[in-house]
């Protein structure tokens, strides 16, 4: 760790000293390891017009389901979830589960509801 001497005067009977901390030097690697199954990471952008209505049932779903488990709606799916499943419009639980937030539990217990909503929407 690296430290400096700022300035140090005299206040009254007592010495007074301001150490300021200037960093540590930490070395960076040029690559992050991949981790073993880990998900793609799916860029953020902005939603069409039929993705926000599609967003909109999404997240009465989960609204239901977090009033009915008596959680908050993002214990259920976080937005972020929702609006990659609005974007993606996943139709197997397969590529449900490749989505962001998306794991075991939460597709066994959430994943064919879900698939329901966005099915229903593109008919």
């Amino acid at each position: 760790m690296n430290y400096r001497l700022e300035r140090s005067c005299k206040q009254g009977q007592f010495l007074a000293i301001v150490i300021i901390f200037t960093g540590m030097n930490i070395p960076v690697r040029d690559t992050i390891p991949d981790r073993q199954g880990a998900k793609p990471v799916i860029a953020e952008q902005p939603l069409a017009e039929t993705d926000r209505s599609l967003l909109d049932q999404l997240k009465a779903l989960r609204m239901q389901l977090a009033k009915a488990s008596n959680v908050p709606a993002y214990v259920i799916f976080h937005d972020k979830t929702l609006r990659q499943i609005a974007s993606l419009r996943p139709k197997t639980l397969d590529e449900l589960s490749r989505i962001h937030g998306i794991g075991e539990a939460k597709l066994k217990k959430f994943g064919e509801g879900f698939l329901q909503v966005v099915t229903q929407f593109e008919e």
